[in-house]
């Protein structure tokens, strides 16, 4: 039965135009940022992860947003388990994520030796490319979540809904900066997704150390999990109104 909510959601991606924008985004930030070199890789990776997550929470509401009511309503009702409905909407996001998280990685190291290796700075490692995926797929999975959240069932004023994830977006990349100017913000920006740690002290050191970073992708790992669960408890409360 999942498989069949998964497969519908993803013809209705498929089918919408919505999914065109994003990915114009993506290649264009890529080929603007990776045009001058020679570049740090983790640390380029770094920054284009604060992108991806912006890029992500976007589709999150747009996808969010992408409902037949009387088709939904019909699928729903014949659910043994109606959490299979919201977790199906996970599964493409996730499936969206790790595109953008593959793009993301392999496009810079398609130009880099294309470039004569000019790009970056070294040699590329296989580290450089497991730990780039797996930085992009979480930062975006957690970026598309949000966006989920901020479904029209939820926020009703789509104009209150763009207003929250633009605030959510921009103080979730540039946090460091806001608690050092505003020491009581430490107490809030806390609640929301670590993504400037993450990108932060992934980008520290020359080489991926896993030792230094593990803590945060464990971080963003409960925090994505708990993003699951609040997304369809409240969708299950809300029902269809």
């Amino acid at each position: 039965m999942l498989k069949a909510i998964y497969k519908f959601e993803k013809d209705k991606l498929i089918h919408s135009s919505k999914m065109v924008v994003p990915f114009i985004l993506l290649i264009t930030y890529i080929s603007c940022s990776y045009t001058v070199g020679p570049l740090e890789i983790l640390s380029s990776f770094g920054a284009a992860s604060s992108v991806v997550f912006a890029i992500m929470v976007s589709i999150g509401v747009m996808y969010g947003d992408m409902n037949y009511q009387m088709i939904d309503q019909t699928i729903f009702a014949k659910l043994p388990k109606k959490e299979y409905f919201y977790l199906g909407k996970i599964m493409i996001m996730a499936e969206m994520s790790m595109v953008f998280a593959l793009l993301s990685v392999f496009i810079p190291v398609v130009i880099h030796v294309c470039s004569g290796f000019a790009l970056f700075k070294r040699s590329i490692v296989f580290s450089d490319i497991c730990s780039g995926i797996m930085l992009f797929w979480f930062i975006g999975m957690s970026g598309s979540l949000v966006g989920l959240i901020a479904n029209q069932r939820i926020i009703k004023q789509r104009k209150n809904a763009i207003l929250l994830c633009t605030f959510i977006t921009i103080v979730a990349i540039v946090k460091e900066p806001i608690n050092n100017k505003f020491i009581i913000a430490k107490f809030l920006t806390w609640l929301l997704p670590p993504v400037y740690d993450l990108s932060a002290f992934y980008c520290k050191d020359t080489y991926f150390q896993l030792g230094n970073t593990w803590i945060y992708f464990f971080w963003i790992t409960v925090y994505i999990i708990i993003e699951i669960i609040v997304y369809i408890k409240i969708m299950l409360n809300k029902g269809f109104e």
